[in-house]
């Protein structure tokens, strides 16, 4: 799945709906298990803008600070 998000090959559109498609569902899945805590949340948030990050390309020393 790496070599699909990070690959010029495919679009932004299909990347995204591969994302929201396969990966997401599966991690939603496994998250029904658990309490929903806010630390949960934040982790879960700031994995779907990791992946977004890796679609888009941009590196870690490339963000700016908030």
């Amino acid at each position: 799945m790496k070599k699909l998000l990070i690959s010029k090959d495919l679009s932004l559109p299909l990347k995204l709906r591969l994302v929201k498609g396969y990966v997401f569902p599966i991690l939603l899945y496994a998250v029904e298990t658990r309490t929903l805590t806010e630390t949960l949340t934040r982790k879960l948030e700031a994995f779907e803008l990791w992946v977004c990050r890796r679609i888009l390309r941009i590196s870690w020393t490339n963000m700016s600070p908030a």
